[in-house]
């Protein structure tokens, strides 16, 4: 019988409905310990000293940037293959888009051209732990550069640590709380910038004070879901690595790199040269909902010229089902399903 498997599945149960209800009755509903209770949380969580929660992931890249001290007309390095949500950040702030290209295996910002591509109007970069593999912050911070490590994807274990964490609460995140975000630092004055900027209350006009604040319904969901961080993590590894030794006798296609300072937020698949639409409508028929993982901006803004990498992995690349909810009867659907589907475009 043919099951139907989403690309993702909300994990939550009755402690994060607890939580909310909680929150709703106490009247406090936005600016009370909740959003501290998050921050504190994270903080640690992140290895950072400071956090402040904000209301998105895109709230936190563009007080990152301001925080920097990034102005019109300055420049900020990003990985071609990464979330447009980066893009909008900078172009909020008034600054340029600099698209760099992706390492090939790991699709996460490649140093060396990162380093090419600063000017004298570089003001910051931008490095995207992408799917959860960690970019190399250690090699980045040689460049003398300020550094947003954009952790969106799950916080990997590393020491080193950027200027600026950001992450994200959105619903389908790692860590779920419906909408909200975070920025994180070991400074004190990044940390109290934020804190300033996230409201507009009492300030004088700016088109840069906005409402960029955290709800305590929001937070108080957050606060549960980074309770259960690390089950999440040990649930997502055993996942992918049952991907990793299903799928490693298929040659024609590219599995992700495991590494032991990575969270697996999505499990993608590089199909080179297999058709990628009849692969994914393939997969639809059998009940099973596939997604390249990150839309192709590029051509809306400029063409990425210098970035094969990225552009081989707007078009290659497709992310299978993995949440903890994910079953080991839907996990072995998912695995006997696709291999099935690559075997028989693999021969055509």
């Amino acid at each position: 019988m043919a099951l139907h498997i989403p690309h993702n599945r909300l994990t939550f149960d009755q402690r994060e409905v607890a939580a909310a209800e909680r929150t709703a009755a106490s009247g406090y509903w936005a600016g009370g310990d909740a959003v501290l209770a998050v921050e504190t949380s994270v903080a640690t969580l992140g290895g950072m000293n400071f956090a402040v929660a904000v209301a998105s992931g895109v709230s936190a890249l563009r007080l990152a940037l301001l925080a920097l001290g990034v102005t019109a007309e300055g420049e900020v390095i990003v990985p071609g293959y990464s979330c447009v949500a980066i893009i909008n950040a900078v172009l909020a702030v008034g600054a340029v888009p600099i698209a760099v290209d992706v390492e090939h295996d790991t699709l996460c910002i490649d140093p060396a051209l990162a380093a090419a591509a600063i000017t004298a109007k570089t003001q910051a970069i931008i490095a995207v732990n992408t799917f959860g593999y960690p970019a190399d912050i250690a090699r980045l911070a040689l460049l003398g550069m300020p550094i947003i490590e954009d952790c969106a994807h799950g916080f990997p274990l590393q020491n080193v640590t950027a200027d600026i964490r950001i992450t994200s609460f959105y619903a389908t995140k790692m860590i779920g709380g419906g909408e909200g975000g975070a920025v994180l630092t070991n400074t004190k004055a990044l940390y109290d910038f934020v804190l300033d900027w996230r409201d507009y209350t009492d300030k004088k006009p700016h088109p840069q004070r906005l409402n960029d604040k955290m709800s305590d319904l929001e937070a108080a969901v957050t606060t549960v879901q980074l309770q259960k961080y690390q089950e999440f993590v040990t649930q997502r590894q055993r996942l992918a690595d049952c991907y990793l030794a299903s799928f490693a006798a298929l040659p024609v296609i590219s599995l992700p790199p495991a590494t032991p300072n990575r969270v697996w937020y999505r499990f993608v698949i590089d199909l080179a040269e297999l058709p990628f639409l009849e692969i994914q409508s393939a997969l639809s028929d059998r009940g099973i909902t596939t997604y390249p993982p990150i839309e192709d901006w590029s051509t809306d803004l400029y063409p990425l010229a210098h970035t094969h990498n990225a552009k081989s992995a707007y078009n290659q690349v497709l992310s299978i089902p993995l949440y903890p909810t994910l079953t080991d009867t839907e996990l072995a659907y998912v695995v006997s399903n696709l291999q099935e589907v690559i075997v028989s475009y693999s021969n055509e």
